[in-house]
């Protein structure tokens, strides 16, 4: 059975481009903050690879850095479901929906991150979920394992940690997070 190909495939063949070349050029345009145009190199990579989640994790880096915060959710939900195995890309993706005020989903792709990245940035993305959730216990537990965990807490994180002891009224401790914030962590 012959098919007939996809005219974008057929054009990027002519040329002698391919899928990996379009990704690299991909990379080059987003490390010089070139998103645009890392986008439509991106959507060409798609086109000739629409199973590799990390054409659909880079899109999703692209949009966010243009603040287009609905498409890169939409890139990253699509890589997970690619490959549901890629912690960083579930931690992005709370991250993102967290932001958006998506709670209930963004802790679901948290606690997926936590499976195997117990990193402190895990743990204070999921408790800053809780602390916008107002679910405080639980909030200042994942802090606390943040802290405790490989890798260091950064000065926002410490901010919001502080901001969730104020919120309760445990201003003593609120002030120690927002000093250490204002160290640098």
């Amino acid at each position: 059975m012959h098919e007939v190909s996809d005219p974008i495939v057929a054009e990027i063949g002519a040329v002698g481009i391919s899928g990996g070349t379009c990704f690299n050029r991909a990379e080059d345009l987003m490390g010089l903050g070139r998103f645009r145009e890392a986008i439509d190199n991106l959507r060409i990579s798609e086109e000739v690879t629409p199973t590799n989640p990390h054409v659909q994790i880079r899109l999703g880096r692209c949009y966010q850095r243009l603040g287009q915060l609905d498409e890169a959710i939409r890139c990253f939900e699509k890589a997970v479901l690619l490959n549901d195995a890629l912690d960083g890309t579930h931690l992005q993706l709370g991250v993102l929906l967290t932001a958006e005020g998506r709670l209930d989903e963004a802790l679901v792709h948290l606690k997926l991150a936590r499976r195997t990245l117990s990193l402190a940035p895990a743990h204070a993305a999921i408790a800053s979920a809780y602390a916008q959730k107002g679910e405080f216990a639980l909030a200042f537990a994942e802090f606390e394992a943040g802290a405790a965990a490989e890798g260091d807490l950064t000065v926002s994180d410490f901010m919001n940690w502080g901001s969730a002891l104020a919120q309760t009224g445990r201003f003593r401790e609120a002030a120690g997070r927002f000093q250490e914030a204002a160290e640098g962590a």
